[in-house]
């Protein structure tokens, strides 16, 4: 039974690991602006060059991020205030 199992996981990552072993490209590239668009974006945003994701654009990214910040607080406030509300009932 054991040398069954044992048999069968060979077979599995001989077919599982074919693939890559014929050196064939799987699919082409596509060479349109729209992709190399993204691929400019990619090295951007995997630079090391010691800024935050949400600082590697500038202005562009800190506005949507200090703005969400804001949205958040406020309704931080909002749920503590009614809780307050709630737990402090007018009599």
């Amino acid at each position: 039974m054991n040398q069954a199992v044992n048999v069968s996981r060979v077979a599995v990552r001989a077919i599982t690991t074919s693939a890559g072993r014929n050196g064939k490209a799987l699919g082409t590239v596509p060479a349109g602006p729209r992709y190399q668009k993204i691929m400019e974006m990619q090295k951007l945003m995997t630079a090391q060059d010691g800024a935050l994701v949400w600082q590697k654009r500038g202005a562009r990214d800190l506005i949507p991020y200090y703005f969400t910040g804001a949205v958040c607080l406020c309704g931080l406030t909002s749920a503590f205030y009614n809780l307050y509300l709630m737990s402090y009932p007018k009599q």
